[in-house]
């Protein structure tokens, strides 16, 4: 099946209980909440002890490519409160995180941008040791 989701069980609670605490909190990240929420529900569930390669996760390094302009970006994928921008530590609840978690590589998928817009990026690699964006600034 194409654009398929894949969570490891401890990722999934890990996400269910963010999106469960930001709904609570009635903030501006009730809509990235709900989505969320709504991609631990319908994510394929991976058994408690497998991780996939070349699968987003949290704390995954992901190289990827706008398809538009070809211009290419390296982040790792955290929760909100470890994000970090200068580090290219990016939140799982901000539109790319929550377009990328659970994605596999060579997936083409749409950023739904705040000012409406959507854009379409390529996950090229994912590294979930979190070295790529490291590795690839040397």
């Amino acid at each position: 099946m194409k654009n398929q989701r894949y969570l490891a069980q401890h990722d999934a609670a890990t996400l269910y209980q963010l999106a469960e605490q930001r709904l609570r909190l009635d903030g501006a990240d009730i809509d990235a909440a709900e989505q969320l929420s709504d991609i631990v529900a319908t994510a394929n569930r991976l058994q408690p002890t497998t991780r996939r390669k070349n699968t987003v996760a949290l704390y995954a390094s992901v190289s990827y490519a706008s398809m538009l302009s070809g211009q290419a970006a390296c982040i790792t994928l955290v929760p909100p409160h470890e994000a970090d921008g200068a580090a290219g530590k990016v939140s799982v609840l901000t539109p790319i995180g929550l377009a990328l978690i659970g994605r596999c590589c060579d997936t083409t998928v749409d950023v739904h941008l705040p000012s409406g817009r959507i854009e379409k990026i390529r996950i090229l690699e994912v590294r979930n040791d979190a070295n790529l964006c490291r590795d690839s600034m040397a």
